[in-house]
């Protein structure tokens, strides 16, 4: 897919913003607004882009447990502080996901 690595690094920036930024309402949604903007004067999106990048946010974020979980295994640091708490995290978010709500990072309600 010719437009899979772009699309990953996007929702690599609005997965890890979003995590920082919801915490203060419309702070991330003016982020992610502005991101896109930005983007789209260099390079456009697919036109599907809507529909596309939810999966990328999970893709993502399966990506990030994969290194989460084989660092717990190697990393004391990793296994004693964060690493826990962001791989339930996104366990939470997925079955959230599951259960029909948006996955964070995305636009929609």
């Amino acid at each position: 897919m010719e437009r899979a690595h772009y699309l990953l690094d996007i929702a690599t920036v609005l997965g890890s913003i979003h995590r920082i930024a919801h915490k203060t309402p419309g702070t991330y949604e003016s982020f992610a607004h502005a991101y896109l903007a930005g983007y789209t004067s260099v390079r456009p999106l697919p036109a599907d882009f809507d529909r596309l990048l939810e999966p990328y946010l999970l893709l993502r974020d399966g990506f990030v447990l994969n290194f989460v979980t084989a660092a717990v295994l190697a990393n004391e640091a990793v296994a004693t502080t964060w690493g826990p708490g962001r791989i339930a995290g996104i366990v939470a978010s997925m079955q959230a996901y599951l259960d029909g709500h948006a996955y964070p990072g995305t636009m929609r309600d």
